[in-house]
């Protein structure tokens, strides 16, 4: 038995290394080959979870990009974020998820969690460091090895393509057009609205999240942007989680000066949502030209 184990070791070991080292080679080719360079004209960048992917149409907003994708992780904005903001020096606002489920310890699910990892770390690979590379290694290591050889396998098709819009080619966002609207089922299947404003820092929530959160806005503040938290409207009978926490976070220092649009009570009609907290192409457009009409108005000032 220990002769198994010792060999096992070995193997996991050594594999581990041969990963290691076509990771980083094939990083250090791509460095000089892939540009992450988006339209000069766009000086508005929208990164979140599923809420701004659904809820945010681009194409609606004067001069901006949405990079926000379903299930995305502050861990994972962050890095995605860092990168887009040092290769395109025009954008001048960030405008970013902030909803009542980033404190929820699922969160660490969205990074560590194999159905996530497996999807988000191919994507993101090669712009994550390597003491991150290890944390999520250490915490789920089957899953990060399948994912590490996914990423080396990505990058070398990647190595014999065209490089323009690269962030399209990882699939890192943008606006997901959502025809539907199940808002009845979402009811039934939720019962009546409930109010939960009792949750508090340590208490079942994703410090690990909230502190990328007060990353993205560090490095937003160096690079002198305009910060937009952005939560977009939810329905009446959606549960707000941890309403006391969003608060909370906001009176740090680190906050300071950061805006707070918040949206969650907007009036919108059943028809302009996809269940409980996501808006459909209906509620997109109307939300969308509404945020553009206000950053029109703020720009002028």
């Amino acid at each position: 038995m220990r002769k198994f184990i010792y060999k096992a070791f070995i193997l996991i070991s050594v594999s581990l290394v041969g990963i290691t080292l076509m990771d980083i080679y094939a990083n250090q080719i791509l460095s000089d080959k892939i540009s992450y360079k988006i339209d000069p004209a766009k000086k508005i960048l929208i990164l979140g979870h599923s809420h701004l992917q659904c809820g945010l149409n681009d194409s609606l907003i004067a001069n901006s990009i949405s990079l926000a994708q379903s299930s995305d992780a502050y861990f994972y904005i962050y890095y995605k974020f860092k990168k887009i903001i040092e290769s395109n020096q025009g954008i001048n606002t960030l405008i970013l998820g902030y909803s009542n489920n980033v404190f929820a310890q699922y969160m660490d699910d969205w990074v560590y969690k194999g159905t996530y990892m497996g999807y988000k770390y191919p994507k993101y690979s090669q712009v994550i460091p390597i003491d991150d590379k290890m944390k999520l290694f250490l915490k789920n290591p089957a899953t990060f090895i399948k994912a590490s050889v996914d990423a080396i396998k990505t990058k070398n098709k990647l190595l014999f393509s065209r490089h323009d819009k690269i962030y399209d080619r990882l699939n890192w966002g943008g606006y997901q057009f959502m025809r539907q609207s199940e808002v009845a089922t979402a009811i039934k299947k939720e019962g009546k609205g409930i109010i939960d404003s009792a949750g508090t820092f340590g208490n079942n929530v994703s410090e690990q999240n909230i502190n990328y959160l007060r990353k993205i806005i560090a490095v937003a503040k160096e690079h002198k942007l305009n910060i937009i938290l952005l939560r977009s409207p939810l329905h009446q009978r959606y549960k707000k989680n941890h309403e006391k926490n969003l608060e909370k976070l906001l009176l740090e220092e680190t906050f300071k000066g950061v805006q707070f649009w918040d949206y969650a009570d907007y009036l919108m009609k059943d028809e302009e949502f996809i269940d409980l907290s996501h808006l459909n192409y209906k509620g997109a457009r109307k939300f969308s030209l509404m945020i553009n009409e206000l950053l029109h108005k703020q720009a002028e000032k």
